[in-house]
């Protein structure tokens, strides 16, 4: 299993658990540790300052895109 990705790995026994097996056994099959599972899992859920900054960035330049679009339409509408 060392070919698969540790992130595919840890979403595999994270559905698996919430199944009901044993996470001592899924991290011993897939030859993880548990504190990295724990780990990717918080990382999961946190979002970092510069994620939020990127996720900005990216809707702040597309609704602008679109706004500049929308504006050139307009003009040619009107001449």
């Amino acid at each position: 299993m060392n070919a698969v990705p540790q992130g595919k790995k840890f979403a595999l026994i994270q559905d698996l658990m919430s199944n009901g097996y044993n996470i001592v056994l899924l991290c011993r099959l897939a030859q993880v540790s548990r504190s990295g599972f724990y780990k990717w899992m918080k990382r999961q859920t946190f979002i970092s300052p510069k994620q939020r900054e990127d996720e900005w960035i990216v809707n702040s330049k597309s609704n602008n895109f679109f706004k500049g679009c929308k504006a050139i339409l307009n003009r040619r509408h009107i001449a």
